[in-house]
């Protein structure tokens, strides 16, 4: 699902975190253009997923909090912008799908919790 809307506000975003949060990228080089990248940043604040996606110059997929997509617009927007709800994972669940040699995939930490599995 193309997000032309990341595309165009990712240079906002980028110069609005360096401001505000003094956020640095550091060793972007050493993210592949191809292939299977698997994204686990240490989970600290919700605009987690917009921040790391921020040097990312391809699509991000994104387990999110199943609760989240019980909420009318916040659920529609998610989706928009590439999660999918984590209530299932394993052999058959979306991630499992998106674990392919064409994807990136992103998660907190926490997903892997032993409740969640």
């Amino acid at each position: 699902m193309p997000t032309p809307v990341l595309d165009v506000a990712r240079p906002f975003i980028r110069l609005g975190a360096r401001l505000y949060f003094r956020i640095r990228f550091e060793g972007t080089e050493h993210i592949p253009a191809a292939g299977p990248l698997l994204i686990v940043p240490n989970h600290v604040t919700y605009s987690d997923p917009v921040l790391v996606s921020i040097p990312v110059r391809r699509p991000v997929h994104y387990m999110a909090w199943n609760a989240l997509f019980h909420i009318p617009g916040l659920a529609w927007l998610i989706r928009r912008l590439r999660a999918f709800p984590r209530f299932k994972v394993g052999v058959g669940s979306q991630a499992d799908r998106l674990l392919d040699p064409t994807r990136t995939l992103g998660c907190r930490t926490s997903a892997f919790r032993g409740d969640l599995i």
